[in-house]
């Protein structure tokens, strides 16, 4: 749902334009619009599982801490991963802040999630 918002309704246009697609591969990636969200899916849980896993291994037990140990994987993960993503292909800094932005986004609320199941 976060997903959808932010790249839907949110920065569409920018972040297009951030990656210089074409019409044509934006045409292209629509018509694998239920694949893309369902490995999209598939990931989400994967990733959740991995935190909750991570989580409970270090006494992650509260909203709070949930939503602190999110921040730390995002900074020290996340952005890192982006980084290099974004630099070794040469995009515009506007795809790097829309995408690190909105897994900042993610990353909070998963941690906020499991760090509060408890």
């Amino acid at each position: 749902m976060i997903g959808g918002a932010w790249y839907g309704a949110l920065f569409t246009k920018k972040w297009i334009a951030a990656y210089r697609f074409t019409e044509e591969e934006v045409a292209a990636a629509a018509k694998v619009g239920v694949r893309n969200f369902a490995v999209f899916l598939v990931v989400g849980v994967v990733m959740a599982a991995a935190m909750a896993i991570l989580f409970n291994n270090l006494g992650v037990a509260t909203l709070a801490d949930g939503v602190k140990a999110g921040l730390f994987l995002w900074v020290g993960f996340v952005t890192m991963v982006h980084q290099m993503q974004h630099f070794a292909g040469n995009y515009e800094p506007a795809a790097y802040f829309i995408d690190a932005s909105y897994q900042l986004i993610w990353f909070l609320a998963m941690g906020a999630i499991i760090g509060g199941w408890r």
